[in-house]
């Protein structure tokens, strides 16, 4: 924390909202606030009460908000040059083939895990819709507290996972769960390597535990896909429900590895005397793993996804306010000054006459600078939210084989998810249909039809495959 005395970091997804801060190696507050149901206005006006409430000073504080694994979408690049810039560009143009949207509607970051002699360079690309980041910038400046970082979820965990891990783990599965919801990351010593969000928690484990399985194999399957590094050599597990040790005795039965079990707070031992964790937190209602992981960990070159010509609109408004202000403050100057010297030379039945004319003319100047400061602050248009469903996408992303191009893709109301392509073998529609059937997102997946059609130089297998979403 450089130049900041605090650091506030504020965590929100569709069920809560978490904020904790912290200075000087303390954590000196935490809340907990349920937003589930909420529309925008009414979180931000919840906000903005837990900033009077809190009496939280951010001039001074780095503010940093988080966002839920389950709105981005992960992708590892192994590009050829070293310099910050052109992989910047780079990625931009690779953006297309990377994730199912303009490059227009997309933010993206990236930070560089490795280089080699050659000039070469392997990154991870976090991509996230225009749309989401926008969402979040606005409920955050509505509610004045402007973010200087905006990043993901599994960061967090991966802070909080080096500085509480030990020497030489090798690669580490970590599954950070609480009652309703988790996230699995895939970290070695250094670095994310992989992470999925897993709409499960532990607190239905026991009826859920063939899903586990299939969500924590389909990470690993893609961490081993990408060719990251070695295979996993242990698990862990951050929470605090009693449930955690029958779940650790599980996976440990399940994947014949070391399996540890850790809460996420009572690592953290440097807290203000006075600090009362929330009982949501204590009790394992929701996990406060990524939120201190960020609260303490080292994120210089770190993931942050606030679009640039956000940022300079902030920093244009905030340069307009204070102009605003300076002007207020010369016109009321100006006007005592008037007032004072008029009341010297005035009789005493005129003044009061006199200074009701002065507030007419004043007050119109107030209301024109508060008319124009509203035009300004209204600039930041509301956000038209539509559903984006990045697991969905991300699921077809990993079951399709190589071979494979999709070339429709239709989703009607009553969750039905219709997959039109083609490919040159036949065994990848099999392989591409059984992959869709193992996954826990998808159900009733059955095959169309599959036309053949000869080209000079080979036979194209055209096919349809139809399934339901969960």
């Amino acid at each position: 924390m450089t130049r900041y005395k605090t650091r506030t970091i504020i965590e929100l997804n569709s069920r809560h909202a978490k904020l904790i801060q912290a200075q000087a190696g303390k954590v000196t507050h935490c809340r907990f606030m349920d937003i589930g149901g909420f529309d925008d206005g009414k979180i931000i006006k919840q906000l903005q009460a837990l900033r009077r409430d809190m009496a939280l000073g951010l001039a001074n504080s780095q503010v940093i908000a988080v966002i839920s694994r389950q709105h981005v979408i992960v992708r590892y690049l192994d590009l050829p040059s070293t310099d910050p810039e052109e992989l910047r560009r780079m990625v931009q143009l690779q953006a297309m083939s990377q994730v199912p949207y303009s490059p227009d509607d997309i933010v993206f970051d990236f930070t560089i895990m490795t280089t080699t002699a050659e000039g070469r360079s392997r990154i991870m690309v976090v991509f996230i819709p225009k749309d989401i980041i926008v969402r979040y910038w606005n409920i955050f400046m509505g509610a004045q507290i402007p973010p200087a970082i905006m990043t993901v979820s599994s960061i967090g965990i991966m802070e909080w996972y080096k500085m509480s891990r030990t020497k030489n783990d090798g690669v580490t599965v970590i599954v950070d769960t609480d009652a309703l919801q988790s996230e699995v990351c895939l970290c070695d010593q250094k670095y994310l390597l992989t992470s999925r969000y897993v709409p499960l928690g532990l607190a239905n484990f026991e009826a859920q535990g063939p899903q586990w399985l299939k969500h924590i194999d389909l990470t690993v399957d893609g961490y081993n896909q990408d060719k990251l590094g070695p295979l996993p050599s242990r698990l862990l597990i951050i929470s605090v429900l009693d449930v955690g040790q029958k779940f650790q005795q599980f996976l440990s039965q399940e994947y014949k590895l070391p399996v540890y079990l850790m809460p996420s707070v009572e690592h953290f031992v440097h807290t203000q005397k006075s600090l009362k964790w929330p009982k949501e937190i204590v009790e394992g209602k929701t996990s406060a793993t990524a939120a201190l992981g960020l609260a303490f960990g080292n994120l210089e070159n770190s993931i942050n996804l606030i679009p640039t010509q956000l940022h300079a609109q902030y920093q244009k408004r905030q340069g307009r306010s204070a102009f605003f202000r300076a002007a207020r403050a010369i016109l009321f100057t100006a006007i005592l000054a008037g007032v004072a010297t008029w009341a010297n030379f005035s009789k005493k039945h005129l003044q009061l006459d006199r200074l009701k004319q002065q507030w007419q003319v004043t007050k119109k100047d107030l209301d024109s600078i508060d008319k124009k400061k509203a035009q300004l602050e209204a600039l930041t248009t509301a956000l038209n939210q539509r559903v984006i469903m990045i697991e969905v996408i991300n699921e077809i992303y990993r079951s399709a084989p190589k071979g494979i191009s999709l070339v429709n893709m239709t989703l009607n109301s009553r969750r039905n998810l219709s997959l039109q392509g083609v490919t040159y073998k036949a065994g990848d529609i099999n392989q591409f249909q059984e992959s869709l059937v193992k996954s826990p997102l998808f159900a009733s997946v059955s095959l169309d039809y599959v036309n053949k059609r000869s080209t000079q130089e080979r036979e194209i297998q055209y096919f349809k495959l139809t399934c339901q979403i969960k």
